[in-house]
């Protein structure tokens, strides 16, 4: 007798799906059928044709569109299998139709209701636990799964009132309801936070590949960098001075003591920093110097190419002089046509591979700008060459002086 009510019940699962109207997600009441085939509740369909603009009417399954708004007519056939549906639903187990718990281990306790979804009888024991463990295991799917709205409304335990039969319906209501919310709650947070950092990660890449509106000096010092000598890379040659901030060309050789990365063969310096993001920085001048940007892995002792700042692949390079700018990269040079500056500018937007060199006087005017990938932190470097000595007052921006 129980394996046929089991039968039974196998039979109402498989047919009570295709008895849900889609639209209220219960089992359909008044069937009617419209011309594409689809079946709704007879308020349902109704209450949607309400909602959609005048004289259009389709279909909320297929999207089928109607000429006109179709004749309802009852399907008498399906309302007879809703019906049996309705009655088949299990109901608390009776003192005539005793069954056993399913789960219980030598004497089995009486069933107090089965479960549709299982096709397993649980007594009073083992009822609350069949609960907790599937209401988790679909949250955790849900947690996991893009579609929340399809999912929801393919799991009864979630979405649907009839998890128990033998609940006041009320209960059943409240029990099923709380955990929709409590499963909505947690998938909000999550996709809330999915937001944010997605957000955040665009506005980073936006962020680095707007073109840049900088209309005056003031927008440049927005990122002004502060930059420090670095005395261990420092050529002979170059006296530091002002907390390491200024470098002189100087006949006598300075008390340096050896360090791997000295520059020995150019009289060059690097920056004791490495620059990634935004930075601009200013460099006065006088004599002829080299204003670089170069990755701190060169070699102080190699050949021309490889140590010389703008003739190698690893470093960026304007040279100043009375009478020109020029530019310099892996040997290659152009020539520039600008009114002469004591005071160069560089701005560096480092992951947009961007690096500009600036005339400063009255306004900023543009030596040049190179785009490319910078592929490690860059340092400041500075080439300085024989020349006139000039006497610049202390300020807030490196100094570079050649004598």
């Amino acid at each position: 007798k129980a394996a046929a009510n089991i039968g039974m019940a196998q039979h109402v699962v498989l047919d009570k799906e295709k008895l849900i109207c889609s639209i209220c997600l219960d089992l359909q009441k008044d069937p009617v059928t419209i011309p594409c085939g689809h079946s709704y509740c007879l308020e349902c369909i109704q209450n949607f044709w309400i909602g959609e603009e005048p004289k259009a009417h389709s279909c909320p399954q297929c999207r089928q569109s109607f000429t006109s708004r179709p004749v309802l007519v009852r399907n008498t056939i399906l309302a007879e299998l809703v019906e049996d549906a309705r009655k088949a639903e299990l109901q608390p187990t009776s003192s005539e139709q005793h069954v056993d718990c399913d789960f219980c281990e030598g004497k089995k306790l009486k069933a107090a209701m089965s479960c549709l979804t299982c096709m397993v009888s649980y007594c009073e024991q083992h009822l609350q636990p069949h609960f907790s463990v599937k209401t988790e295991a679909e949250l955790d799917q849900l947690s996991s799964t893009e579609d929340h709205l399809h999912f929801l409304n393919n799991y009864s335990s979630l979405s649907d009132l009839s998890v128990c039969s033998d609940l006041p319906r009320f209960e059943q209501a409240q029990h099923c309801f709380d955990d929709v919310l409590k499963a909505v709650s947690e998938a909000r947070e999550k996709l809330e936070e999915t937001l944010r950092d997605q957000t955040t990660k665009i506005l980073d890449i936006v962020d680095v590949f707007l073109p840049e509106d900088f209309r005056s000096r003031e927008d440049f010092m927005k990122y002004h960098h502060q930059i420090t000598l670095d005395p261990n890379t420092a050529n002979k040659n170059l006296s530091l001075s002002e907390q390491n901030r200024t470098a002189t060309w100087t006949k006598e050789e300075q008390n340096y003591s050896s360090h791997p990365d000295r520059y020995v063969v150019w009289y060059q310096v690097l920056s004791a920093e490495g620059l990634t993001g935004r930075c601009y920085w200013e460099v006065d001048w006088s004599g002829v110097v080299y204003i670089a940007v170069a990755y701190k892995d060169r070699s102080g002792t190699g050949t021309w190419d490889e140590s010389a700042f703008g003739f190698n692949d690893k470093s960026w390079a304007l040279k100043c002089s009375p009478t020109e700018y020029t530019f310099y990269h892996n040997s290659r040079c152009v020539s520039i046509a600008a009114p002469r500056s004591s005071r160069v500018g560089v701005y560096l937007n480092h992951k947009a591979g961007s690096l500009s060199f600036y005339s400063v006087y009255d306004s900023m005017t543009l030596l040049h700008k190179v785009q490319t990938t910078f592929t490690q932190p860059l340092h400041a470097g500075f080439w300085i060459l024989s020349g006139m000595i000039r006497n610049l007052k202390p300020s807030k921006y490196i100094q570079v002086r050649s004598t």
